[in-house]
């Protein structure tokens, strides 16, 4: 792709989020940024837009919304884009015998567009042994996963068994699909096999199979897009020589409306309203740095994008105040560093 045709990409991806975000006439009018009305309205406009998959449709239009509301409230505006490769995903399930089980893959997925893969389940313990799986699609239950991943990756016993195919059940209290984190190598190039999550809900029948030894299909359709743009928002208030940071993540798996919808509208409450940070006794004066992740899911970018902040800081030699907007996790979590880390090394400078 020459220049040319990737800036007309790239514009035209930025003109179609434009033209298919949430009506704003809809949105809850109030003169209280931190109001319960406006918050609630903007988590609906936030999950309006669909699935905030990276570099998806959802996420170009909320990129292109969150940059417009910064703008408003009288920020400088800058759009980071980045690329990356990006799968995406068309369709993903489990038959056994005439049912199918819908499942979602782990990051980046092999595409099996050629009508899947068909063979043995085996149901996989830590006893057993690689050579057990070869040709055969390894199945681990709810019990040998177990619950609250974020990054959980396909076990490299598996992928270097000669299997054909993994299937897990990730234990959640609602019983759904609980999509993980892309965990390196897969960050960069696909998993060697199709593997799969499914929901504890749907762990019965596929357990009965593997215990018997019976057959079932895995189904991932889809196709990798090389070069997919995503943009990191960031906004700029000059109030003073000191730094306040708010940041917080938008992308993620689903429509992420409880994950990602309070902390995106807090985040705005807090800058894109503008006036929350400049009525609040106890901040004091300072630029006020709005900044926004699209590559929540891919934890290198977080890293890279954290690296550039901080250094940037360092450079600056200014005194920060750094505000994530996330509901339950900390910057530790997606970048290595805990947030008294990231707050020691902007006060160093």
């Amino acid at each position: 792709m020459n220049r040319a045709t990737l800036v007309a990409t790239t514009l035209g991806s930025l003109l179609l989020a434009v033209a298919c975000r949430p009506d704003p006439a809809n949105r809850v009018e109030s003169t209280d940024p931190l109001g319960g009305k406006v918050i609630f309205g903007d988590v609906v406009s936030y999950t309006g837009f669909g699935s905030h998959r990276t570099a998806s449709k959802g996420d170009l239009q909320t990129s292109s919304w969150l940059a417009d509301e910064l703008r408003s409230a009288g920020f400088e505006v800058e759009l980071q884009g980045w690329t990356l490769d990006q799968f995406e995903l068309a369709d993903c399930t489990v038959g056994i015998g005439d049912s199918e089980i819908e499942c979602f893959p782990f990051w980046l997925p092999m595409s099996l567009d050629d009508g899947g893969v068909a063979a043995e389940a085996v149901r996989v313990t830590p006893e057993t042994g690689k050579e057990f799986l070869k040709g055969r699609i390894a199945f681990m239950d709810a019990a040998t996963v177990g619950g609250g991943h974020f990054n959980l990756g396909v076990s490299e016993m598996i992928l270097g068994s000669g299997a054909v195919g993994a299937v897990y059940v990730v234990a959640s209290d609602t019983g759904e699909v609980v999509a993980q984190n892309v965990t390196p190598p897969f960050d960069r190039h696909p998993l060697p096999i199709p593997a799969v999550i499914v929901g504890q809900k749907d762990e019965t029948p596929l357990l009965r199979a593997a215990e018997n030894h019976d057959e079932i299909r895995l189904r991932v359709d889809g196709g990798l897009v090389e070069g997919a743009e995503a943009f990191n928002v960031v906004g700029r208030l000059d109030r003073g020589p000191r730094w306040i940071v708010v940041s917080t993540p938008t992308s993620g798996w689903f429509e992420c409306g409880g994950e990602r919808g309070p902390g995106v509208a807090l985040w705005l409450a807090v800058d894109g309203k503008g006036q929350s940070v400049k009525v609040t006794p106890h901040v004091p004066p300072g630029e006020v740095r709005a900044l926004y992740l699209a590559g929540k899911r891919y934890a290198h970018h977080l890293r890279e994008t954290a690296d550039a902040f901080i250094d940037e800081l360092r450079v600056r030699s200014r005194s920060v105040g750094w505000l994530e907007q996330h509901p339950n996790r900390s910057i530790e979590d997606e970048t290595g560093s805990s947030d008294k880390q990231l707050a020691d090394m902007a006060h160093y400078a």
